[in-house]
């Protein structure tokens, strides 16, 4: 029965671990063994049960949890850990199930989801041209693992930026080795007569402008200000969270509709045939 079966999400305490533990980069869950919590937890932390487990875990899984809706990564990391460990067999098919409903939501509801981080946003605007990262910074980090093609990185000390593959780092006071007729992404706090010099001699095909402080108004290229990147990525995470909850309605009723399997046939198919 599932309701022997239990996890905890959080961080262990002081007290002896029970059970195997999944460790991602965003949370921890300890799956505790069959019947082993009668009382109080074994350690901090949320406390799930039974069918409980099931939802929780499709929802992990399936991305709803995760900072961009319905990413895959976490599944993998679920189905690779599955299969590291020595399971006992309550647990089996309680996990074939979670994995079996993911896809279901993945299929129903987690396709075609849109541009959810700014890296996936500007991909969508570039075409086949080279294109040119100004800036070293965060920003410009979480947009250039998005990109494909020729790619530059323009910066104040190159020597300051670990090497990344596909990716040319270039001084700004290099310019000329930059690539013309670019796609450039601006990720630096420089001013728009900085911007304005460069150009002179490496003119754009287009300009997508992350600067908060100062934006163009008369650039003879097609250009977009961080103000319309910034309200095209919000308008798609509305819509996303709308999704995100209609996701997670459909894992409750998925488990509802688990639960009343496991109601009628406790002990699976082979109740059946005994």
């Amino acid at each position: 029965m599932w309701q022997e079966l239990s996890i905890i999400h959080g961080k262990p305490d002081s007290r002896p671990l029970e059970g195997l533990l999944w460790r991602t980069c965003l949370r921890q869950i300890q799956f505790l063994p069959p019947g082993a919590v009668s009382g109080a937890p074994v350690s901090s932390g949320e406390y799930y049960r039974g069918i409980e487990v099931h939802r929780y875990l499709v929802e992990i899984c399936a991305g709803l949890h995760s900072p961009l809706l319905g990413e895959t990564e976490v599944f993998g990391q679920f189905r690779d850990f599955r299969a590291a460990q020595a399971w006992p067999d309550q647990w089996l098919p309680l996990l074939d199930a979670v994995e079996e409903d993911v896809k279901k939501i993945r299929r129903n509801h987690l396709l075609n989801l849109g541009s959810q981080s700014y890296g996936s946003l500007t991909r969508k605007h570039l075409s086949a041209k080279p294109v040119v990262v100004l800036g070293g910074g965060r920003l410009a980090e979480e947009i250039l693992p998005w990109l494909t093609g020729p790619v530059t990185q323009l910066v104040r000390s190159p020597e300051k930026i670990a090497a990344k593959p596909g990716v040319q780092v270039v001084s700004l006071a290099d310019v000329e080795q930059l690539p013309a007729d670019a796609q450039w992404i601006v990720a630096a706090p420089l001013t728009n007569a900085d911007l304005a010099k460069i150009w002179q001699t490496k003119s754009p095909s287009l300009v997508l402008d992350f600067r908060g402080e100062e934006s163009f108004s008369d650039l003879a290229v097609r250009y977009l200000p961080l103000s319309q990147l910034f309200a095209e990525l919000e308008t798609v995470r509305s819509t996303l969270e709308v999704k995100r909850e209609q996701a997670k309605a459909a894992v409750r009723e998925l488990s509802k509709r688990r639960e009343s399997e496991v109601q009628h046939r406790p002990y699976g198919w082979e109740d059946v045939f005994a």
